[in-house]
């Protein structure tokens, strides 16, 4: 019943147009895109290869009413299949979990190395007046800063290796922004938990000092008193950027040092075109063992990605108008830990666009350096808009 009731959502959306001389009074926009992600992963260690092929159509709606509210409900419908289903154990059950409060994920269609998934992550109301902004409901609460990681996105955190889902995960919260003016911005967010010691809520004090944006934060973080700091400008003439985000458990408060996640990096642009950056990650690893999905699925703001330190290196470059390509490594020091992630996209008409992806694994495995598993992706996106 609840996955009909969110269907029939899609149908009334569908209003009659107020027939003024301004703007109408309700004003519906439509689009999306269908996407084919087929991949093949070698398992260079078992001497194996698994593949997994990926069919997802996404549909945004928006429908502004007046000149202050806006509803949003946005979806992603995905179609899996392959023998990398196997690998992972729990797949499905993985696909259809929904952090949210209100469960809008759900898995349509589970076979043997098929399955059929919707999710809802956008299903939100904002309200502009004055200087206020409100919103309620499943919304992106973006908080970060750096390009690459971001320790102070509590509420979303997501993983950068993860670049099939650019949009990012939603949160179930409520969110109050007040316009202070001279570039100063007061937020309040909160969101709800599914589970107990699951509460996220923070204040967000935004301002600018000289050639620097910077954002002070502090809140409940699930179990943790939370404190965060980000900053965004240049030095000369590159671009600088940082976050730093403290965790430490209420229950424990006086037994504990809490838990540090730090950022920075620096980008800059070449004569040439070249877009380059560099960074590095710091933050406090648990002793869970890492897993096959572990580097994909791993979302949480006190560990974004399982090294305790992580240095990133990144360029991009337009060879001309159609033809883009960007190449990332990630190097874990303490193992010599590799990760290698090139792309080449290519427009092959309006609105569709090709890409080449791949991501190298190489490590120490059994007292040996060594590539552990590399994966290709080939990503064929048609965009489509209603006018």
């Amino acid at each position: 019943m609840k996955h009909i009731t969110l269907i029939s959502l899609l149908l009334l959306s569908q209003t009659v147009r107020s027939q003024t001389d301004s703007l109408p009074l309700f004003r519906y926009h439509l689009s999306g895109y269908i996407k084919a992600l087929p991949s093949l992963t070698f398992d260079h260690i078992a001497n194996d290869t698994y593949g997994l092929y990926i069919l997802h159509n996404r549909i945004n709606q928006k429908l502004e009413i007046g000149e202050q509210t806006t509803v949003r409900l946005e979806m992603r419908n995905r179609v899996f299949t392959g023998d990398y289903i196997s690998l992972i154990p729990g797949y499905a059950d993985l696909l259809e979990t929904d952090k949210g409060l209100v469960d809008l994920t759900f898995n349509w269609l589970e076979e043997d190395e098929l399955i059929g998934n919707s999710t809802f992550d956008r299903a939100q109301v904002d309200w502009y007046g004055g200087k206020w902004e409100v919103t309620l409901g499943r919304q992106r609460i973006n908080w970060g800063v750096h390009t690459v990681w971001n320790p102070n996105d509590w509420f979303n955190s997501f993983n950068f290796l993860d670049f099939d889902y650019v949009e990012r995960p939603g949160s179930d919260a409520v969110r109050v922004q007040y316009n202070l003016g001279n570039s100063r911005k007061l937020e309040l967010a909160v969101a709800p938990g599914k589970l107990a010691n699951d509460d996220v809520a923070a204040l967000r004090y935004g301002f600018h000092l000289k050639t620097y944006d910077i954002q002070l934060l502090g809140g409940l973080y699930k179990d943790n008193i939370a404190a965060g700091l980000g900053f965004a400008g240049n030095l000369g003439n590159a671009g600088w950027k940082g976050e730093l985000s403290w965790f430490r458990p209420y229950d424990s408060f006086t037994d504990t040092s809490g838990r540090i996640s730090l950022t920075t990096g620096f980008d800059y642009i070449f004569s040439n075109g070249i877009f380059a950056q560099v960074g590095w990650l710091y933050n406090k690893v648990t002793d869970a063992p890492l897993s096959a999905g572990t580097f994909i699925y791993t979302s949480d703001a006190r560990q974004l990605i399982p090294f305790e330190h992580t240095v990133m290196v990144m360029a991009s470059y337009a060879f001309n108008p159609l033809l883009n390509a960007n190449a990332a490594i990630l190097w874990e020091p303490e193992h010599n830990s590799l990760i290698v992630f090139p792309t080449l996209a290519y427009s092959l008409g309006d609105n569709l666009v090709a890409s080449a992806i791949l991501q190298l694994y190489a490590g120490e495995v059994l007292d040996t350096y060594q590539v552990a598993s590399t994966s290709v992706f080939v990503d064929v996106k048609w965009n489509w808009r209603v006018k």
